[in-house]
């Protein structure tokens, strides 16, 4: 009978539990697994297969036939960056719990049963704890109600799974500042009546791309960038000081600084790829976190929940010290962006000596900027691949190191090259759990076990899960 169902075939099913991506698992009588983005356990839906093989099937959601009795009413708007928004924050912690579990199973045959669980860590805030977000502008809209695209002027988030259209923010969405996030359609609406226009994404026409707000959970303040599909030559002839007038007025105080960025390519390009000028304030603020004081700018990484970082690093501190017997030991921090970890353990271990290795040339000068700033002298940062400085320093005794890579997880010859390092202990923070496993098979190939492991939840209501894990030699 599997043989009469296939890609295109429209299926009635039942949602049984939730994995890694925001996906819903289903089962079909036939015992063939389905994985329905968008929809939550215990929901009845209608979907339609888009891939069909051997040992899985993939489905696009067509409707909600009957609601989960796990839904809650939830004052915020729908958004497709936040899929577990109507799940009970309890049942959030199961899901992701069993998610991360699922993960080592499936694809690293790693039974987390018998490993120590040290607990989840739950996110300070459960509302409004991001301290970024990321907007985008288009001339392609999205109707909900009615089912389709239509011209306009619209500032809010990409449909999900579309690059082409976005969905009008009207109103707080329950994750970034509710007074910034209830005042986006008036800074749309002026913006509209500059006749500049909003990006088509296609048809390569309009001004205004993206806009990019940072937050201070220490001070309140506010960076805002705006992504222009204009040269730096081209704004020379636009009043910038009438939208900088434009955003204190609809802002207020809060402002701390406005950057134009330019892009005129046909894609998006990160903010630390395109030419920029502040227009209003200062191009950065300071952040506080552990109390330790960080200055950002719009394009610098820094962890989106505050609050929620400040218990993340402080479970890296912790299983680092619970391994470390050593006066004096030697701690490398790669990845180690704007040196946030580094910092924090140079701070927990003031005899310690810790190196932060990190590619980026500006995420290195903010760490070293910062780390004077906080009259921390026991670290040193280098500039480097980390492919590069695990190359190079192969003699180098490191009692501990601590990973904290992209969501894709360390690349190949760096998992290598940590397993032939022989150190004697690996703290992997991971954003992904199905990427972190399988950089921790390879290392348990090679000797390596884990020790014990905790989740910690940096996103509530989205399908982002942080893992942090401890490994030994031998």
């Amino acid at each position: 009978m599997t043989d009469r169902i296939r890609k295109g075939s429209v299926l009635t099913l039942k949602i049984d539990r939730l994995a890694y991506g925001a996906k819903g698992v289903a089962t079909t009588p036939q015992g063939k697994v389905v994985f329905v983005p968008d929809t939550l356990p215990d929901q009845v839906v209608r979907a339609k297969i888009t891939r069909w093989r051997s040992q899985y099937a993939e489905a696009k959601l067509i409707e909600v036939l009957s609601r989960s009795p796990l839904e809650m009413d939830v004052p915020y708007p729908p958004i497709p960056g936040a899929p577990y928004m109507r799940l009970s924050l309890p049942e959030q912690t199961r899901s992701k719990i069993e998610i991360v579990r699922a993960a080592y199973h499936h694809i690293a045959q790693i039974d987390l049963s018998s490993v120590t669980y040290d607990g989840y860590i739950p996110s300070p805030q459960t509302y409004h704890y991001r301290n970024k977000m990321d907007y985008a502008f288009s001339e392609v809209l999205w109707d909900e109600d009615e089912k389709k695209m239509y011209n306009g002027f619209g500032l809010g988030f990409k449909r999900r799974g579309s690059w082409l259209c976005v969905e009008n923010i009207e109103r707080d969405t329950g994750l970034f500042d509710p007074e910034i996030e209830n005042a986006l359609p008036r800074l749309r609406i002026y913006l509209q009546q500059t006749g500049m226009g909003a990006f088509h994404p296609s048809k390569h026409r309009g001004v205004f791309r993206g806009l990019v707000c940072r937050k201070s959970q220490w001070s309140g303040q506010i960076l805002f960038g705006l992504v222009l599909h204009l040269s730096p030559d081209e704004i020379k002839t636009v009043h910038t000081e009438e939208w900088a007038k434009a955003f204190v007025e609809i802002f207020g105080k809060r402002v701390a600084g406005i950057i134009l960025y330019f892009n005129i390519e046909k894609g998006d390009r990160p903010l630390t790829m395109l030419p920029s000028t502040c227009i209003y304030g200062e191009n950065k603020l300071e952040e506080r976190l552990d109390g330790l004081k960080f200055e950002l700018q719009l394009e610098s990484f820094f962890q989106t929940n505050t609050l929620s970082a400040e218990r993340l690093y402080q479970r890296v501190c912790t299983y680092v010290e619970a391994v470390n017997t050593s006066t004096s030991a030697t701690l490398l921090d790669l990845y180690s962006g704007a040196g946030t970890i580094s910092q924090c353990l140079a701070k927990a271990n003031p005899n310690h000596h810790i190196i932060g290795v990190e590619h980026v040339p500006e995420a290195v000068e903010d760490a070293r900027s910062s780390a004077k700033a906080n009259g921390i002298s026991n670290i040193h940062f280098i500039c480097k691949d980390a492919r590069d400085y695990l190359k190079a320093e192969t003699d180098k005794a490191i009692d501990v190191v601590v990973v904290d890579p992209p969501r894709a997880g360390l690349h190949p010859k760096v998992v290598s090259a940590l397993g032939d390092s022989g150190i004697p202990h690996i703290v992997y923070v991971s954003c992904n759990p199905t990427t972190q496993c399988r950089d921790i098979q390879a290392w348990i190939d090679v000797g390596y076990h884990i020790e014990r492991y905790s989740i910690v939840d940096q996103f509530p209501h989205t399908a982002h899960i942080e893992t942090i894990f401890l490994l030994r030699k031998g």
